[in-house]
């Protein structure tokens, strides 16, 4: 963390055996890239860096915010290090979105796909 100057991280588990991280600190996709390099090299392990060649060939990531047909929400599950940048808005995001799904579950599903349409959200 500290060679990254990353400040702290959360790690999310999005369904069985499937996990994402997010920093404090805003990074570029490419950095992100770095990183996720550096661990997987570094940890050895093989899901790892399958996921890593996917994101590059694909040139985007993605992080899923609310439930999913049958899996649910991502939740927390490792905190680390300062909280209070990147992490504290996705958290407000993620209870933004719910809340619009929950009280209004159409008006949801109309927003975004309109918004979808109109930017490039992998990026």
């Amino acid at each position: 963390m500290r060679w990254f100057r990353l400040k702290g991280f959360i790690i999310l588990k999005s369904s069985a055996n499937h996990y994402h991280v997010v920093f404090d600190r805003s990074v570029t996709w490419e950095r992100n890239m770095h990183i996720i390099a550096w661990v997987s090299l570094e940890s050895d392990n093989s899901k790892l860096q399958r996921y890593l060649t996917m994101q590059c060939i694909k040139e985007s990531s993605t992080l899923r915010l609310s439930a999913k047909r049958e899996k649910t929400a991502p939740r927390i599950v490792f905190r680390i290090g300062k909280q209070d940048h990147e992490i504290r808005n996705y958290l407000f995001c993620r209870d933004a979105v719910n809340k619009i799904k929950i009280n209004s579950p159409r008006v949801f599903e109309s927003y975004f796909r309109n918004v979808a349409l109109s930017f490039d959200l992998t990026r």
